[in-house]
């Protein structure tokens, strides 16, 4: 996922990664870095235990996933799809784009990539809020080799950062009854051909030219999103929400403000992060 504003949620499978360490320059031929450049450079360690933070499992099996959720251990919860119901309110559908009007409790989880604009109120994706704004859009790129973006309705938090789009296509879903409103746009960058250069990845994105026999399976719902660069993931699937929590987001709020401190000095800071988002 990328945007003006990324979103990052580092994850460790190994004990060697306890801690992110400022990053230094290497003795070996760089020579891009200059030794007054390298003064520069923050060396500081930032404390930050993730063998702590992690997650305790006592149960080694694999969860069993039926609904929207499943649980390990009543500890973790996974999602595997949106909570959310379509309908005709709720639900705008555009030649590049659709609409949507999010209830309190609702999220989405959206396969493929979009630009995401906030037409109303604010939306947290994977636990960081935004706000409305026309002229700042998300983009996000989700494949399916990863866990996706969880767009959950929220509750605004600055109301002079909140700049609402209403028009006569969105109106109703201005109503007590929605929270947020969300466009997401068609983004096509190539990404989405990559089956063609290695056929195993060729559903890691939305694959619109799977053969008849794959697509009769498909419901009604599945078949709407035909032609669009994304999908919302309505069914159970094989996929997973990107999961933050409260600890995590604590320790990376903690790595923020280090990283704006640095900023407002006026000195370099570089922060490394090893490993792919998963769920847990």
């Amino acid at each position: 996922m990328s945007s003006d504003r990324p979103i990052n949620n580092p994850d460790s499978d190994s004990d060697d990664d306890d801690a992110i360490i400022g990053y230094t320059k290497d003795n070996g031929n760089d020579e891009s870095i200059t030794q007054d450049e390298s003064n520069m450079i923050p060396t500081k360690e930032i404390k930050i235990s993730f063998s702590e933070l992690a997650p305790q499992f006592t149960n080694s099996q694999p969860a069993s996933r039926s609904g929207s959720t499943s649980f390990i251990n009543n500890n973790i919860t996974l999602i595997t799809n949106s909570k959310f119901k379509p309908d005709d309110d709720n639900l705008i559908y555009g030649k590049e784009y659709v609409i949507v009007g999010l209830k309190i409790g609702e999220l989405l989880m959206v396969k493929g990539q979009y630009s995401l604009t906030i037409q109303r109120g604010a939306v947290q994706v994977d636990s960081v809020t935004f706000h409305s704004d026309p002229e700042n859009s998300i983009h996000i790129n989700a494949a399916g080799i990863a866990s996706l973006p969880l767009i959950s309705a929220t509750q605004v938090t600055d109301r002079e950062a909140a700049n609402d789009t209403k028009n006569s296509e969105n109106e109703h879903l201005f109503s007590p009854d929605y929270k947020s409103v969300v466009k997401i746009t068609n983004l096509f960058n190539g990404l989405e051909t990559i089956g063609n250069l290695f056929p195993p990845l060729k559903n890691i994105y939305p694959n619109w030219t799977t053969s008849e026999e794959d697509t009769a399976q498909l419901d009604e719902f599945e078949k709407s999103f035909f032609g669009y660069s994304f999908k919302i993931v309505l069914n159970k699937s094989e996929n997973l929400g990107t999961m933050v929590l409260k600890n995590w987001k604590n320790q990376l709020d903690s790595l923020c403000r280090e990283f704006e401190e640095h900023c407002a000095t006026d000195k370099q800071a570089r922060i490394l992060v090893i490993g792919p988002k998963n769920c847990a």
